[in-house]
């Protein structure tokens, strides 16, 4: 009896001592908990103008919303603010976040489908990044002012948080509404040491014609704007003689004040113009001279903002050398057979300072393609460094409103010293609705000589209006001995001289100038080997023979600036 009951009560000493050291290790396991809970602090971040350094821009794009949703993307790559798009404001800190239409090309069924709806679903990240956050919880939180954004599109603030090789991520969305405050935290994760938050706008790569319709959406830290902020600034607009145009703008602030302007001078009410003081100026019947640009102003009692939108005005008997207007740029390329062109291998859109095509003060200036010459790229160049391709660089205007009309485009050749390897014509190119074939009308460019080309053209094409050089794929070096040509839309050249446009290459030791000129005005070519020195040295004088000028240097030292003056 008593050896049982000694036995049991060892047992119950057992089972309290097994309690106390269970209850022990909760103790000390809620310490350790708290202990590491308390060393991930809080973060409240925001996108203002404190973030300016921080920001950045990053686009993905799917093949349709559910592989969106799925995260089953296609491709991705970083993009600069105004190709996402985004606008952002560096005084107060507003951000505009309107549809992609920088992939929008009808004329690549990657990007485009057959009825010209875009082919990819876009995932334009506005963001900033401080990884010094790591491991710290985070708060994002901002105010939506407004959000137009049509059906099919999207707009949503984000925290993310990647893994040191950005193979995954922890991520938290939140839709903004419009008028409404927005408020979203992540837990810090040392395993995700990459910290991002911003916002993403979803949607098809649209049709740049159609953007005006499709809405936007701004985004502040602050709920009221204190300053005027131009949310939706007016667009470039292409128009027919005698149409009506409208100009229209949207802002915030209060009590607004809108003045709107034409190359720099006010505007005031008339027979043809009215809305001057409003968010929306009416042009009717417009003419050739109602082309330029018009700039809104938007100012209350304590700040201003502006913002402007080019007026092309389409006269179809007689398009002409617009150096306002929306200029485009393609590049397509055939293989160098025996020098000379051979079958197509592909093309692209470029932009048009890619294909060395310059506008200065209304002359536009062409070159032979040097873009694509990497003599390290056997693709591209040759062991013997010629190039391997023949290079078709269009240069041109598209405005398929024109399509079912004779049109026809005009202006005048100021110099071609091309050389003869090298071969440019003025066109007309009308391409069927799919893109799948096109009819062109060729006219040379001849030196002090006007060009017209004049075309039918029938409903529902495509019409394109400009000038295409073809030439091998060239050396940089070689540049200044294959000449350009300069163009202007009628023989009698502006007053003041346009003012020269100079390119630069070297080969070995030698320095290669090559400038336009115009007759009956006097060049000079001055050098200085440090930009303080206080005098430019001259390295020649010469009188304008309306042809590409070009001067050879051989420079001592390790640099030289260079610069041209006219009188």
């Amino acid at each position: 009896m008593n050896s049982k009951v000694l036995s049991q009560n060892n047992q119950n000493n057992r089972r309290q001592q097994v309690v106390k050291l269970l209850l022990v290790l909760c103790l000390v396991g809620a310490i350790f908990s708290k202990a590491v809970t308390a060393q991930a602090a809080t973060v409240n971040v925001y996108i203002t103008t404190n973030t300016i350094p921080l920001l950045l821009g990053y686009m993905n794009w799917y093949t349709n919303l559910t592989d969106w949703t799925n995260n089953v993307r296609i491709d991705g790559s970083a993009w600069a603010w105004p190709d996402l798009p985004a606008v952002f404001n560096s005084t107060n800190g507003v951000v505009t976040l309107s549809p992609n239409t920088s992939t929008y090309n009808p004329a690549n069924p990657y990007w485009v489908n057959p009825d010209g709806s875009g082919a990819k679903v876009m995932e334009a990240n506005f963001y900033a990044q401080d990884d010094s956050l790591a491991g710290n919880n985070i708060v994002f939180q901002g105010n939506c002012w407004a959000n137009t954004l049509t059906n099919g599109y999207f707009t949503r603030a984000f925290i993310k948080m990647f893994n040191s090789n950005y193979s995954s991520f922890v991520a938290v969305y939140t839709n903004v509404v419009s008028g409404q405050p927005f408020r979203l935290a992540l837990i810090g994760n040392t395993n995700y040491p990459h910290v991002q938050w911003g916002y993403l706008t979803v949607g098809k790569n649209a049709n740049p014609a159609t953007v005006a319709g499709l809405g936007s959406v701004v985004l502040a830290s602050n709920a009221q704007p204190t300053t005027v902020t131009i949310t939706v600034p007016p667009q470039n607009t292409y128009a027919l003689v005698g149409s009506n145009v409208v100009f229209s703008a949207q802002a915030f602030g209060s009590s607004l004040n809108y003045r709107w302007q034409k190359d720099g001078v006010n505007l005031t009410n008339s027979g043809s113009v009215s809305g001057v003081n409003t968010a929306t100026l009416t042009l009717t019947g417009v003419t050739t001279n109602s082309q330029g640009t018009y700039t809104v102003v938007v100012t209350n009692s304590s700040s201003a903002d502006s913002a402007s939108g080019v007026l092309t005005v389409v006269d179809p008997n007689n398009l002409t050398i617009d150096s306002k207007a929306p200029w485009a740029a393609y590049m397509n390329w055939y293989t160098n057979i025996n020098n000379t062109q051979g079958t197509y291998y592909g093309g692209s859109t470029w932009g048009i300072n890619d294909l060395q095509a310059r506008f200065n003060n209304g002359v536009l200036t062409l070159l032979p393609n040097t873009n694509t010459y990497d003599p390290t790229n056997t693709f591209w160049v040759s062991p013997s460094g010629q190039g391997n391709f023949f290079m078709e660089a269009l240069c041109y205007q598209q405005w398929d409103a024109l399509s079912g009309q004779t049109i026809t485009f005009n202006g005048y050749c100021l110099s071609n010293t091309l050389a003869s390897s090298y071969a440019v014509n003025a066109f007309i190119r009308e391409q069927l609705p799919d893109y799948s074939a096109f009819e062109d009308v060729l006219v040379p460019l001849v030196a002090g000589q006007p060009f017209t080309v004049s075309k039918a053209t029938s409903p529902g094409n495509h019409i394109q209006w400009g000038f295409v050089m073809v030439g091998t794929n060239a050396s940089p070096a070689s540049l200044p001995a294959l000449g350009s040509v300069v163009l202007y839309k009628a023989a009698t050249l502006p007053n003041p001289p346009v003012p020269p446009t100079m390119s630069v290459s070297k080969n070995g030791g030698f320095v290669y100038l090559s400038y336009n000129t115009q007759t009956g005005f006097s060049y000079t070519l001055q050098y200085k080997t440090n930009l303080a020195d206080s005098v430019w040295q001259t390295l020649s004088t010469t009188s304008g023979t309306g042809n590409l000028l070009t001067v050879t240097n051989s420079p001592a030292g390790s640099s030289r600036f260079y610069r041209v003056t006219v009188q």
